[in-house]
């Protein structure tokens, strides 16, 4: 996260129900006039030029358009991003009771304090308008996001966020994240974050860890994520039939996702009994979320042959070797890439 939560005292932080929002970096009126400024010119070029257009897209604003209605525009966009605010402080207190609570009935120890972990509330608007002025802006934007190194977590604002369902499992999965994290071991649940800020381990399976968790914290266990995304649906899919496979419970592989210790080396030891490898060797065996890649990751589990076809240079064919190595059934066929007529 790129933005500098730290620059703000453990008092502020808990006078602001440990919320970090715009105010805390530049005014209003500032942001204001960078998004008039960036809408009206003509002159931009490279990063301000995308910057400019998703300004516009995101107010729904043309080139040119009237001072008055881009005024009006922004001003509601404002009034939303309160709003939001409020939903945020709200939602994040009922879900800490409720992960408090749930680990209670498991039986959990408290392996680190959540009340701690800062949220910061982001605007895609905003964050343009922060970037086209080099104020510490985000680089991406997200829906949702857990970062290590600041133990921060960051929830964007859209019009998806207005559904209290929607919002409640996004501030779940990242407080997932939040919870799966150990600083000592340098891991974040199934994932290793390095120094360097470089990820690896087993990132799909780490995420459909995070989604089982969001849905024990919903009103149907059956709720749609928020944002809706089909790839993390997909990841959470090939989980079932992951865990299916080896015998494994949701509980034993939440115990494994949170926990470093004897929880985890249970569930190695399982893997490994029964597909011979560790979580970190399975993270080569997603392949989609579509049917057709359901059905041969599926099949590539049940030790059938399964046919993959790769690019060579695409960095596919070297994934798909690795994969063959676990599952000697799969039959890696690479083609070259085609040729460019000249």
């Amino acid at each position: 996260m790129v933005f500098e939560v730290q620059m703000m005292s453990s008092k502020e932080r808990q006078s602001r129900d440990a919320l970090i929002t715009y105010d805390a970096f530049v005014s209003r009126d500032r942001l204001t006039a960078a998004i008039f400024d960036a809408i009206a010119s003509t002159t931009s070029q490279g990063d301000a030029v995308f910057l400019a257009r998703r300004m516009r897209s995101l107010l729904g604003a043309g080139q040119g358009g009237r001072t008055a209605a881009i005024e009006e525009k922004i001003v509601g966009r404002f009034a939303k991003y309160d709003a939001f605010v409020d939903r945020v402080a709200a939602t994040r207190r009922q879900v800490l009771v409720d992960i408090a609570a749930w680990m209670d009935r498991r039986g959990f120890s408290q392996m680190r304090d959540l009340s701690d972990v800062t949220v910061v509330c982001a605007d895609p608007l905003f964050q343009a308008a922060l970037r086209y002025m080099d104020v510490n802006a985000p680089s991406s934007f997200l829906g949702g996001e857990f970062d290590p190194k600041t133990g921060s977590i960051c929830i964007s604002y859209d019009e998806r966020m207005e559904n209290p369902d929607a919002l409640r499992a996004l501030v779940a999965h990242e407080l997932g994240h939040a919870l799966s994290y150990n600083s000592a071991a340098g891991a974040s649940g199934f994932r290793q974050c390095d120094a360097g800020g470089t990820i690896g381990g087993n990132v799909w399976l780490d995420e459909a860890a995070a989604m089982i968790f969001e849905k024990e914290f919903q009103p149907e266990s059956n709720g749609a994520r928020a944002p809706e995304d089909p790839l993390y649906d997909g990841y959470a899919w090939t989980a079932g039939v992951f865990l299916k496979k080896i015998g494994a419970t949701k509980e034993e592989f939440l115990d494994a996702w949170l926990y470093t210790g004897a929880p985890r080396k249970q569930f190695e030891e399982k893997i490994h009994e029964v597909l011979g490898c560790t979580i970190a060797d399975l993270s080569v065996l997603f392949l989609g979320y579509d049917n057709e890649s359901k059905k041969k990751m599926a099949d590539i589990l049940d030790g059938k042959t399964v046919v993959l076809e790769a690019t060579k240079g695409s960095g596919l064919d070297i994934a798909y070797q690795k994969l063959r190595v676990l599952f000697p059934a799969v039959d890696v066929r690479v083609v070259d890439p085609p040729s460019v007529a000249r």
